[in-house]
C-alpha cells in the first residue's frame, strides 16, 4: 500500500532543496529504568563532528554537525517508558492520547511510542533529564561524517529496517532494536524506519523552512528512501501538534554535563564495574578523550566510575 493512501492529507508533498519528502506509504529492552546506570546503558556515544554537507535554509547554510559529544538514546522511546513517565509525572495529556494508551498491552511494551505531539515528546525528554535532538544533530547521527545514504552504509540491504519493503502484514512497528544490522556505527537503532522521529528545532532553526516542525527517518508506512542523497535529506514537514500512527522520538543529552551530574551515582549498584566497562567498550575510542578529561578532574565515586568506563573504551 502506498503511504499516500494511508495518510492522505497529513503530509506536505514538496521537494525542498536540500530536503526531499519521500513517496511513503537482541530487541531493545523496555525494562523499568530506575537509576543512572540503567539509563546510561541505553545511551550511545556520538562524538563531536561535522559532515561534509550543509542544510540550505534559504536564509543561510547550516552545517550538519554535533558541536559537543552527545549521549543519544540507542532506541526510540518505548510505550513502556512513556507509560512510566505518565504514571510518575502525571502530565495533562490530550484525551486522544489517553484513549490510545488504554489499548496498549504489556506485550507491546517494547514498541516505540507514537501518536504523540512534539511538545509531549519534549516534555518526556525533559522529565528524563534529556532533550530532543536538533535536526542537524539527528542527521549527523544517522549519516555520520561519511554522509552515508543509510545508517549502515551507502548500500540498501533488505531486512535492516522496518519499512514497507519488509513486507510485514499488517503494517506495524516492531520492538525497538530489532534490526541489529541496521544500527549505526555508534549503536543507534531504527534511525531508518519503524517510526519517524520528532526533532526539537524551533522556528528559527528548523530543518525545513516550510514546516512548523519536522520528523526524520521514515517509518513502517514508508518505502525505503535514502536519508541522504545528492545533497538532499529525507524529512517530514508537520504541524507540531500532529498525532500520527508512525511518528515517535528518541532523546539525547550533552555527554559532558550528563556524566558530570551522574558519575557519582553510577557506583551505587552492586557489581557495577563490569557494566561500566561494557558501556565503555561499546562507546569505543571516540569517547577516550572526554572520559580521560573528566576522570582526571573528578574524585571519589565519580572518578572510580569514569575510570571504569574509560578502561572499557580503551579496550
Amino acid at each position: 500500500m502506498h503511504r499516500g493512501a494511508i495518510r492522505t492529507g497529513l503530509r506536505v508533498a514538496a521537494l525542498v532543496a536540500p530536503l526531499f519528502v519521500g513517496a511513503c506509504a537482541p530487541a531493545g529492552s523496555a525494562r523499568k529504568v530506575d537509576g543512572a546506570l540503567a539509563r546510561l546503558e541505553q545511551f550511545g556515544f556520538v562524538p563531536q563532528g561535522r559532515a561534509s554537507v550543509e542544510l540550505d535554509l534559504r536564509r543561510g547554510a547550516k552545517p550538519i554537525e554535533i558541536t559537543e559529544p552527545l549521549l543519544v538514546g540507542m532506541y526510540e522511546v518505548t510505550r513502556a517508558e512513556f507509560s512510566r513517565y505518565c504514571a510518575d509525572a502525571k502530565p495533562a495529556l490530550d484525551p486522544l492520547m489517553r484513549e490510545r494508551m488504554q489499548d496498549w498491552t504489556a506485550r507491546d511494551d517494547s514498541l516505540p511510542v507514537s501518536f504523540i505531539t512534539r511538545s509531549e515528546a519534549a516534555d518526556f525528554a525533559s522529565w528524563s533529564g534529556a532533550r530532543l535532538l536538533t535536526g542537524s544533530e539527528w542527521l549527523f547521527c544517522a549519516i555520520s561524517r561519511r554522509t552515508f545514504a543509510y545508517p549502515w552504509s551507502d548500500s540498501w540491504q533488505q531486512g535492516r529496517a522496518n519499512t514497507l519493503d519488509l513486507g510485514l502484514e499488517p503494517h506495524a512497528p516492531t520492538p525497538v532494536g530489532t534490526f541489529e544490522g541496521g544500527r549505526t556505527a555508534t549503536h543507534l537503532y531504527d534511525m531508518l524506519g519503524n517510526v519517524w522521529e520528532w526533532v526539537g528545532d524551533d522556528s528559527t532553526g528548523r530543518v525545513s523552512p516550510e514546516a512548523k516542525a519536522t520528523a526524520l527517518g521514515g517509518s513502517f508506512l514508508c518505502y525505503k528512501t535514502e536519508i541522504y542523497r545528492e545533497g538532499s535529506f529525507w524529512a517530514e514537514p508537520l504541524e507540531s501538534g500532529s498525532r500520527l500512527e508512525d511518528v515517535g522520538f528518541r532523546v539525547c543529552a550533552p555527554a559532558r554535563a550528563w556524566l558530570l551530574a551522574h558519575a557519582a551515582e553510577l557506583e551505587q549498584e552492586r557489581d557495577v564495574r563490569p557494566r561500566l566497562e561494557a558501556i565503555g567498550r561499546r562507546w569505543g575510542p571516540s569517547a577516550v578523550a572526554l572520559l580521560s578529561e573528566l576522570a582526571s578532574s573528578a574524585s571519589g565515586a565519580a572518578r572510580t566510575s569514569l575510570e571504569a568506563i574509560l578502561s572499557g573504551a580503551r579496550g
